[in-house]
């Protein structure tokens, strides 16, 4: 963060909520089985390795747990490929998402143990995010939001003071997360603690009974779909997915300081919209996301793709891919007046994302029991890392306890068929 927003008292670290917005998960209790599989290697089956490996280590009488980890390419190989590493509680609107606050602080908890277990490595900052205002209106609605969450978030509403600086909403409770970085410390952190990490596609549950598993937990993303037994089992909507990084970004542009509007301060927050922008130290920026209209099949989903736009050979994919990073690039332009245009495409990734359906509470992740043993935490979407830890720890005591009710009611939506 921009070292005027911290000594202007910008806090740091942990939001504190007033009140509590989430009930307490029931204790994870011992059972006589300790083997489980885990389908996926991206945020949701590292969030709740992890957190499975933590259980079996508590010392609180429950047995230790043994854990392997399916990939076929590896940690983070699927849509995870393609998270920008934004961690914040604000949907695309400006608003407080579903326990948004509670996620964000626990994801920050566990990458903080991460760091601690890689010896001080640092894949993560502070930035704070900022909304920008379209209109009048906007500004209304954001004053709203302020006012309705005071006590859980510290949420900020300027005002325009000139057409090229803009009115926003503006919350310091934002971090950007080197996801690749994290992703790869999190996977050592778990094989530290005992976990193994096989690069095998699993195409049906039935390789995996002969290994005498007491549990096998789903976190495939867009790929469950190639497990046989799976196929159409969840009410997932598969999107292709585009991301992409830029040198050059937001130069000389400065906001109004959201505490003190006489002043302006460089423009270093992350951006969100539609899209978002992610700063990154030396003038880079990760953008994105932007979804194509082509159909997509489970098995496109099985491994991410990625373009270093300065290398490119010249293939019909690979022109693909760079014109799909340039129409990032342009929507994200649209975020803040002058930001991108002097950046220059550098890399394109493109993931499969499996977004899930609507809840009362907006779109959220489904979690919950499938069969005896089998357990799913699927649908992350564009929100892994704010909820891998806050539901791959609940469900990590939903397997160990045989207990789905540890799981928050609302994402134990699965429509079976």
């Amino acid at each position: 963060m921009d070292a005027g927003m911290m000594a202007a008292g910008f806090r740091c670290g942990f939001v504190q909520p007033r009140r509590r917005t989430c009930s307490m998960v029931p204790a994870a209790k011992a059972t006589s089985s300790s083997r489980v599989a885990i389908i996926g290697a991206g945020f949701a089956g590292l969030g709740v390795c992890w957190n499975l490996l933590k259980l079996g280590h508590a010392g609180r009488g429950d047995p230790p747990v043994e854990v392997d980890v399916y990939d076929a390419h590896g940690v983070g190989s699927g849509a995870s490929a393609v998270a920008a590493g934004l961690l914040h509680p604000l949907n695309t609107r400006g608003n407080v998402t579903w326990r948004g606050v509670d996620a964000m602080n626990e994801s920050l908890g566990l990458l903080r143990e991460v760091e601690v277990w890689g010896q001080g490595e640092v894949f993560y900052r502070q930035t704070g995010v900022l909304k920008r205002a379209k209109d009048a209106k906007d500004i209304e609605r954001f004053e709203r939001i302020r006012r309705e969450r005071e006590n859980e978030l510290e949420l900020r509403v300027v005002r325009p003071s000139t057409q090229s600086l803009p009115g926003f909403i503006y919350t310091p409770s934002a971090y950007a997360v080197d996801s690749p970085r994290y992703l790869e410390s999190l996977r050592a952190a778990c094989e530290g603690r005992g976990a193994r990490f096989r690069r095998e596609l699993v195409r049906s549950l039935k390789s995996l009974r002969r290994e005498d598993y007491s549990a096998v937990v789903i976190c495939a993303g867009a790929a469950v779909g190639t497990i046989a037994e799976l196929e159409g089992k969840f009410p997932l909507r598969l999107s292709e997915t585009f991301g992409a990084e830029v040198d050059g970004a937001a130069p000389n542009l400065h906001m109004v300081h959201p505490e003190d509007h006489s002043q302006l301060l460089p423009v270093d927050p992350s951006l969100l919209g539609q899209c978002y922008v992610v700063g990154q130290p030396g003038g880079r920026a990760v953008l994105g996301a932007l979804h194509s209209n082509e159909p997509v099949a489970a098995e496109d989903a099985i491994a991410g793709r990625h373009l270093e736009v300065s290398r490119g050979s010249g293939l019909e994919e690979d022109s693909r891919m760079e014109e799909m990073g340039r129409g990032v690039v342009g929507k994200a332009a649209g975020l803040f007046p002058g930001l991108l245009s002097s950046a220059g495409l550098d890399r394109v990734h493109c993931g499969v994302r499996a977004l899930p359906p609507k809840s009362e509470e907006g779109r959220l992740p489904i979690c919950g029991k499938l069969g005896d043993g089998e357990w799913y935490l699927l649908g992350l979407g564009a929100r892994g890392l704010l909820y891998h830890q806050y539901l791959g720890s609940r469900l990590a005591r939903a397997v160990m306890s045989g207990d789905e009710t540890a799981l928050p009611e609302v994402t134990r939506r699965c429509e079976k068929k």
